[in-house]
């Protein structure tokens, strides 16, 4: 399974030639959360800016191209779990102020890197579900969804 910081270095032709035949060699199972965080990127590219119809096209091209079928989502189980875990990470290791005490723009930030870690996760707890091997570059926050589930298959790159 891919996160998606894996297909966007793939997009920008950074990924190592021994990662690309590793993933070449196997069968890829698609997280539904990995899907929709690549699918976003599309509208929330800039319709003025030049480079969006070309960056959209390989976006949405790329999405074009995984089979329905290898589309994995998390369950109801995962998201129960990805949500306590994730909400552990933020009060633990992210997330030092009390909402109470934030400005208008820390709550915002506190906001996105909430659904950054629940995304996490969630694209954590599918792999293991799945017993595939969740492939990211997200060492940090991998490293520590680890310490949860010491056992799941993760390969951390560069």
């Amino acid at each position: 399974m891919l996160d998606t910081n894996f297909y966007l270095r793939r997009l920008q032709g950074k990924l190592t030639p021994d990662l690309s035949a590793f993933v070449a060699d196997r069968r890829v199972l698609h997280s539904s959360v990995a899907c929709s965080e690549l699918a976003i990127s599309v509208g929330i590219l800039d319709p003025a800016h030049p480079a969006t119809p070309h960056n959209r096209k390989v976006v949405l091209d790329m999405l074009d191209t995984i089979d329905r079928t290898d589309i994995v989502p998390p369950s109801a189980e995962a998201w129960s779990e990805a949500g306590v875990i994730a909400g552990i990470l933020a009060r633990t290791q992210h997330l030092a102020k009390s909402k109470s005490t934030l400005t208008p723009a820390e709550a915002c930030c506190q906001e996105g890197l909430r659904r950054k870690l629940i995304n996490d996760t969630l694209l954590f707890l599918s792999a293991r579900e799945q017993n595939a091997i969740l492939v990211s570059m997200n060492i940090r926050d991998m490293d520590l969804l680890l310490r949860f589930h010491p056992g799941s298959n993760v390969l951390l790159f560069r």
